[in-house]
């Protein structure tokens, strides 16, 4: 049965808060891991990234615009889209997680400029009156005239964009299940942005009209007309050495492409989440109290280790999956750093830094200690490393000729 992540983590936390009182004096039920922590610090990272975003945008708006309530134009014209969006969101059945709010961050430029495009539009025909001398006094016919100026190139561009991000819902495979939801939500916000650009927008700008002055511009558009200037010296610098331009290019574009193969290649980046797991196997017919002294001996020895938050250990067995296996021989001591605003340095790093020191302490000769980045939960893996070699041969061949 499918389930919400965060749900089930409040549920369990509220399940042990009812069962505590009922234990025995001395035991304690304590969180050794959940993945509800992690997700909630993500996804709040991914919205203050996505607020952050909005701010900006508005306050690029009014530095070019210049005028508080065109800024306001833009700034009630997001909402509106986004509301559209998070609508069909839900009949979608999508959840708030990292590759549905990485598409609204993604949406959220694209879906402003809509709106900036209609806007801008509606400003130069007021400005082009004005200087004109002949504004009018009811803006309904300019408004008008300049959104349908700019609707037919709009829906052009949408449907560009929303084309570009098509193939990867007809590919079958990871790429689609890990993808969809983004894609998705990118292709319905922007498809509502272009509708609330051409319909809400002209409204506020009727709403909030104001008069526009001749010779009054705002510092954005003044700094515009400058490198204006300054393209138009350049392109013509350009075209009076159009061999010299071609070979230049040329040679970028060779760049390009021997960079595009020197660029590694990994299924996803590795998350600065703090988790390292030890792994322990010990030499064949060792009993489970002989795996406990050596995970003991590394409990002991990281708790000194600094940005260390809490550990713990399993001992005569392993877990794989929602399996737990009894092996006497092996364990695993799971290791989990403070936040990563609360240290100085990764946890690739850490692993580096205090890797061999881990494995040492183990200090029980033939123990075989696997030191690695705690692999990310819920990805299929049939390893603890990225590269593993398995060898088989006939069982009447010698192991020492493999």
């Amino acid at each position: 049965v499918a389930a919400n992540t965060l749900d089930v983590d409040a549920a369990i936390k509220q399940r042990i808060k009812e069962i505590q009182p009922l234990l025995p004096p001395g035991v304690k039920i304590t969180e050794i891991y959940t993945q509800g922590s992690y997700i909630r610090a993500a996804n709040k990272g991914v919205r203050d990234a996505a607020l952050i975003a909005m701010l900006l945008v508005v306050l690029v708006t009014w530095f070019f615009l210049g005028t508080w309530r065109r800024t306001l134009v833009i700034a009630l014209s997001m909402p509106v889209s986004m509301l559209i969006t998070f609508f069909s969101m839900k009949l979608f059945d999508f959840s708030f997680n990292l590759f549905s709010l990485g598409g609204l961050i993604l949406a959220i430029t694209v879906i402003l400029d809509q709106s900036v495009i209609v806007l801008e539009n509606i400003t130069r025909h007021q400005e082009d009156e004005a200087v004109a001398g002949a504004a009018r006094s009811v803006p309904d016919v300019l408004i008008a005239l300049a959104s349908n100026e700019v609707s037919r190139a709009l829906f052009f561009a949408v449907m560009t964009f929303v084309a570009i991000f098509l193939p990867f819902l007809l590919v079958p495979g990871l790429a689609t299940m890990l993808f969809h939801e983004l894609i998705v939500i990118v292709a319905i916000a922007i498809a509502s942005s272009m509708l609330v650009s051409i319909t809400v927008t002209p409204l506020l700008a009727k709403l909030l009209h104001e008069e526009t002055h001749a010779g009054r511009k705002p510092f954005g558009e003044e700094l515009l007309e400058r490198l204006k200037e300054k393209y138009r010296r350049t392109l013509v610098w350009a075209l009076q050495r159009r061999k010299g331009v071609m070979w230049l290019t040329a040679l970028l574009f060779a760049l390009g492409m021997f960079s595009f193969t020197k660029v590694g290649r990994e299924f996803l980046p590795k998350a600065d989440d703090g988790q390292i797991t030890v792994k322990v196997k010990m030499p064949s017919g060792s009993s489970m109290q002989e795996t406990e002294k050596a995970l003991s001996n590394i409990e002991k020895k990281v708790k000194d280790l600094p940005f260390m938050s809490t550990n713990f250990s399993l001992a005569g067995g392993r877990i794989w999956g929602l399996v737990t296996y009894e092996i006497a021989n092996e364990g695993e001591v799971d290791l989990q750093l403070v936040p990563k605003g609360e240290r100085n340095i990764s946890t690739d790093d850490y692993l580096e830094k205090y890797g061999e020191e881990i494995q040492k302490s183990a200090q029980y000769p033939g123990a075989k200690i696997k030191v690695f980045h705690t692999k990310m939960k819920g990805i299929v893996q049939t390893g603890d490393y990225d590269i593993e070699v398995e060898l088989y041969a006939p069982k009447t061949l010698d192991i020492n000729d493999l």
